[in-house]
């Protein structure tokens, strides 16, 4: 069954640190069998993924429809952006048409998805430069992978620049220069420059560029609270930012 296919796999081939993990070169894809290159590849692509232990306590009840697999973070082009990147594999049952599938149903891989996630590092000196892009052993690679400032975004762009325009619209309502406006019911007593503040200070899901042609500069974030802060500025205009809250209905999904 595939999920014990995955299990033997992880335990085979699970992420482990860099100088244990064999290397491969481009001379031994050019020269060697299929049958050893594309083992090697495969082992290349499942090292890259954290290694997770997927055992729950509760009984399972629906089949095995998705697997997410997550990388560790590593450093980007820009300083202290580092990225992680997440794939979802996709199954669905090997025989259809046999009825409602649950738990016990063999399924197969068929497709991925992936996103990125990316965390902003406030790097020490001595964390800068090359010591930044170090891939194995540089301070992205001690990020944990739970860390709740992790955040979605498109590309390393709409990270970088995303973030920095929120910081620096936190810092023009503080200062006076900016002066948001609010669609969201806040604790009595709680301006809308506070809030805007607070959201700055803390962790948020995602940012997404949301420019068009009435908005050169536009981003919008989300935070896990339901808080949507989008800031804009239109060609040669002021900077501007709104908060608004989210009506997201959830309903919780059995495993």
């Amino acid at each position: 069954m595939i999920v014990r296919a995955l299990a033997l796999a992880g335990a085979l081939c699970a992420a482990a640190p860099a100088a244990a993990q064999q290397a491969v070169t481009k001379a031994e894809l050019r020269g060697e069998a299929p049958e050893i290159t594309d083992a090697k590849l495969r082992g290349q692509l499942w090292r890259m993924f954290r290694k997770e232990d997927r055992r729950r306590a509760e009984r399972p009840v629906r089949p095995l429809d998705s697997v997410v697999l997550q990388t560790p973070a590593y450093p980007t082009a820009v300083q202290g952006l580092c990225r992680a990147d997440m794939v979802v594999m996709m199954l669905a049952p090997v025989r259809s048409g046999k009825g409602d599938a649950d738990a016990a149903t063999p399924m197969r891989a068929y497709g991925l998805e992936s996103s990125k996630r990316f965390r902003i590092l406030d790097l020490t000196p001595d964390q800068r430069g090359a010591a930044f892009g170090d891939k194995w052993h540089g301070p992205c690679s001690r990020i944990a992978e739970n860390d709740p400032r992790y955040f979605q975004a498109a590309d390393e762009t709409v990270a970088s620049e995303g973030h920095a325009l929120l910081l620096r619209g936190a810092a023009a309502a503080q200062a006076g220069f900016l002066v948001p406006s609010c669609d969201v019911v806040w604790e009595p007593g709680r301006r809308c420059i506070e809030a805007l503040t607070a959201f700055a200070a803390q962790p948020f899901e995602s940012v997404d560029d949301c420019s068009d042609a009435r908005r050169a500069t536009c981003y919008k974030f989300v935070s896990g609270d339901d808080v949507e802060v989008t800031l804009w500025q239109d060609a040669g205009g002021p900077l501007r930012a709104s908060l608004a809250s989210l009506i997201i209905l959830r309903h919780p999904r059995p495993d």
